[in-house]
């Protein structure tokens, strides 16, 4: 598997993942997007009623290879 970028995007903003990784192989790409998005929401401030969020992985080229979002509404 390439060098992998995980950007991260909250609706309003994108945030460039800047070191990147290697991964042994895309189900590996796979679990650390979905644990990034994770940790994102448990860190995230809800404000109103509705939020997403998105984890990207990208290769070198820019081609994504995996792209996991979740939108959450509280009530």
């Amino acid at each position: 598997m390439p060098f992998v970028y995980l950007h991260r995007s909250d609706g309003k903003r994108f945030f460039n993942d800047p070191k990147g990784r290697y991964f042994v192989d895309h189900k590996q790409v796979q679990e650390e997007a979905k644990r990034v998005l994770a940790m994102c929401l448990l860190e995230a401030e809800v404000i109103g009623d509705t939020m997403g969020m998105s984890v990207e992985a990208k290769d070198l080229s820019g081609r994504t290879l995996f792209q996991v979002t979740v939108v959450a509404s509280t009530w």
